[in-house]
């Protein structure tokens, strides 16, 4: 008889093979474009096992989404405050950090059939996407006090305010970058840096 362990184990290792599959079909083709068949074919099981797993093609963009952002936050946590950092130069490598999460992830094209799938998906897809970015604000805010702590930002700063402005730097310069599909250099940092530079000169 099969270990209840060694079920549960089988099952993640076939939803993390759906989630792959569909990772390279949408990058391949598109989201739209793609199938659960296709899917299911490119992950070897069957369309009914992915729907055990994910209700909806939405349902699976957001699985996918949402699997990445719990890697992205493991990567920030590793983002740590270095010997000789000022405010700007600790919270461009953050942002850096957090905005470079499509080279890992996959090609420009597969982002931008995700962002663009979230204005089109479902209340409830569009409130979890929602809840990622409340949660990188969150996070931010988090960094932002250490800065206060560590005596690199005034005690005064009005930390959830910075945090909302640091979020929309960061997650327009990502949609920017994901439309030109470009990729990161020295010129495109300091283009970030000047943005955060601006934004961070009454705190500092």
């Amino acid at each position: 008889m099969e270990e209840p362990g060694l079920r549960e184990r089988q099952k993640q290792l076939r939803r993390l093979a759906v989630l792959d599959a569909a990772r390279q079909l949408f990058g391949e083709r598109g989201v739209d474009a793609t199938t659960i068949e296709e899917i299911a074919g490119r992950a070897m099981v069957s369309p009914a096992t992915i729907y055990n797993y994910f209700v909806s093609k939405n349902d699976l963009l957001l699985a996918l989404f949402e699997h990445e952002w719990s890697d992205v936050e493991v990567r920030l946590a590793k983002i740590t405050l270095r010997a000789g950092d000022d405010a700007v130069t600790a919270m461009t490598r953050f942002v850096e950090g957090y905005n470079r999460i499509d080279e890992s992830f996959g090609p420009p094209q597969l982002w931008r059939q995700l962002i663009a799938a979230s204005f089109t998906a479902s209340a409830e897809v569009r409130t979890s996407y929602q809840q990622i970015s409340d949660r990188f604000e969150t996070i931010l805010a988090e960094r932002l006090r250490r800065l206060v702590a560590a005596g690199l930002l005034r005690p005064d700063t009005d930390i959830e305010a910075l945090a909302r402005s640091l979020s929309a730097i960061a997650d327009a310069d990502f949609h920017r970058r994901v439309r030109l599909r470009e990729r990161w250099t020295r010129a495109t940092s300091d283009v970030l840096r000047r943005q955060i530079r601006q934004v961070l000169q009454t705190s500092t």
